[in-house]
């Protein structure tokens, strides 16, 4: 089975430290839905043998004890007769049934075959949505991060603000604006830290996991978001390096941090559909549930052949019945036996059922086939784009943090005349929104990159060719 390795979970201030893959630990380990999953091929392997017990021998055994009393005029003490105890002892053995066995244990050996690959495509899905959840909570945090520092930003604006207007270099409008702009910048903080407590809750219940305020989760080379902006006033310098004095996450000499270690695709797109196909195993369930049913075919069609059995057994007998003398009888039993009973019309109608099944899973497949081979291509596509996306969205990060500088220092300088408060909240709103953009498309190509792999059955995309032939 895939995934089941042991693994550690880090501890700081009593709060659980989850990277990605101990997420999906912690999931594999705890979900019921695998474990059910984990049972049912347990049962499939059960019912796989029941099957082959068929042709090992039935051994039988029986012990009897039988009484008759009658009082009959004729004789003196009536009449009675007793079947002492007696036992007898047999084995039997099927012979041959012209592959009606045969069929029946070729049926659960497939359907057995068919729950370990069902069992892989819950550990499947599990993963993939649990990577889903997670790459959400990172999008939230960095969420967090910007608005938070938009809030930050807004307060710095209204300071200035207030000053030019005590200074009557600016009107009260401006100063307004900027405090209602800063209530806006409070509740847009608000909601972004309520947007991350739902995505943390929604990780914790695709982790099975109890309690979300227990939980923290760390960032991904794919994934990896520091909003270290802040106006350059703000930026001090410490040891020779400059450092944001709120911020403890910040490299030195970086004002910002954001970065999304994109994967080249070891694979083509039509190598992608041939992966999926020879590995994904959902797919792989379906192909060995409709052997499964074929086999079933088999086995109803051929109800109409005998059944050869071999019997041997012993029998010792005692008997005494009043009047004469007491019986005691030793037997030895050998039978070769053959045997059909069909129910015509029943048979007809279950072989026309079984045909009715094999075309309904063949359908299942092909329409299971074509449903991979879309997922297939829209993901790949979504992930080559959105390598393509994450590169304009940090451009235009970048030329939006230059023009909110350069509009912030035109409003504040001695000819601010040339640049009004719009200009300047439109610059900070441009900047804010570029970079929820970037998130997103950091987002949105781990997501697709995530889907890829769900759909090829490798949980590291950057491994499928080495390993595919382990799977």
């Amino acid at each position: 089975m895939l995934f089941c390795q042991a693994f550690a979970i880090e501890e700081i201030d009593n709060k659980k430290i989850f990277y990605l893959d101990d997420c999906i630990q912690y999931a594999i380990k705890n979900s019921p839905v695998i474990e059910k999953a984990k049972l049912n091929y347990e049962i499939s392997k059960k019912n796989y043998g029941i099957s082959k017990s068929a042709y090992f021998p039935t051994l039988g055994a029986s012990l009897n004890y039988y009484q008759y009393i009658n009082s009959d005029k004729r004789y003196d003490d009536g009449y009675s007769k007793n079947l002492l105890p007696d036992f007898s002892v047999y084995l039997q053995q099927l012979i041959y049934d012209f592959g009606k066995t045969g069929a029946n244990i070729n049926m659960y050996d497939f359907y057995k075959i068919a729950a370990k690959y069902q069992y892989d495509d819950v550990v499947n899905e599990t993963v993939s949505n649990v990577k889903m959840a997670y790459f959400t909570v990172l999008e939230a945090q960095a969420a967090v991060e910007v608005e938070d520092n938009n809030l930050f930003i807004n307060e710095q604006i209204v300071k200035s603000t207030k000053s030019l207007f005590e200074n009557n270099k600016k009107t009260e409008t401006d100063y307004i604006d900027a405090k209602v702009n800063l209530i806006d910048a409070q509740m847009r903080l608000t909601d972004a830290k309520n947007t991350l407590d739902i995505a943390l809750a929604n990780l914790c219940s695709k982790m099975y996991f109890d309690d979300k305020d227990d939980l923290e989760i760390k960032e991904i080379s794919e994934f990896y978001y520091v909003d270290a902006y802040f106006l350059p006033e703000f930026i001090k310098k410490i040891d020779g390096n400059y450092v944001y004095k709120r911020s403890e996450k910040v490299p030195p000499n970086q004002e910002i941090v954001y970065s999304a270690e994109m994967k080249e695709l070891p694979f083509t797109l039509n190598e992608a559909y041939e992966l999926a196909y020879e590995n994904n195993p959902r797919l792989k369930a379906l192909e060995n549930t409709k052997e499964a049913i074929t086999q079933q075919a088999k086995r109803v069609k051929r109800d109409y052949f005998p059944e050869l059995r071999a019997k041997v057994g012993y029998n010792k007998d005692n008997k005494h019945i009043s009047q004469v003398p007491d019986i005691h009888n030793n037997q030895l039993n050998i039978a070769v036996t053959m045997n059909s009973a069909v129910n015509i019309m029943q048979k007809k109608n279950e072989i026309d059922k079984a045909k009715y099944l094999i075309a309904s899973a063949e359908s299942d497949i092909e329409a299971y086939k074509k449903n991979v081979y879309y997922d297939i291509k829209k993901s790949y596509m979504d992930v080559l784009t959105a390598q393509k996306q994450i590169i304009s969205a940090k451009e235009k990060v970048q030329r939006a943090k230059e023009s909110l500088e350069i509009t912030r220092k035109a409003y504040l300088s001695d000819e601010s005349t040339k640049v009004g408060y719009l200009e300047l909240q439109n610059a900070r709103k441009n900047y804010n929104m570029a970079k929820l953009e970037y998130i997103a498309r950091i987002k949105f190509y781990n997501n697709s990159l995530a889907d890829l792999q769900k759909n090829i059955f490798m949980y590291d995309v950057n491994s499928v060719l080495e390993n595919k032939k382990k799977l």
